[in-house]
């Protein structure tokens, strides 16, 4: 009982202190921000970038700030993999090409 009297104010200040006014300090993290804007094409930025954040605001309500920042980059992973996956495929044919070339060259 005596524990109550000297940790109880400590709590109660602690979970007063979690209002919802906190939540709408917490920013979208602004490099995974900034890399939706180079990904994504002139068109569909400010649209894409403005749901995102809609989305985020609600995910710390419901799951808090860490988890909602974890969801953002996985957003920004998901929209960049078709760009990275288009590079590296390019990158992976020519330099099959450059080397089936040089395959050719020493052969022929």
């Amino acid at each position: 009982m005596w524990i109550h009297i000297f940790v109880g104010p400590f709590f109660k200040r602690w979970r007063n202190s979690k209002t919802s006014s906190d939540t709408q300090d917490i920013q979208s993290p602004r490099n995974a921000e900034f890399l939706l804007w180079l990904f994504l094409p002139r068109e569909d930025r400010e649209a894409a970038i403005g749901d995102t954040n809609e989305k985020f605001e609600m995910m710390i309500e419901r799951f808090g700030a860490r988890r909602a920042k974890l969801w953002y980059w996985g957003e920004v992973a998901r929209s960049a993999w078709p760009l990275v996956s288009y590079i590296g495929e390019r990158l992976l044919k020519w330099t099959f090409l450059g080397s089936a070339f040089d395959w050719l060259r020493r052969h022929i």
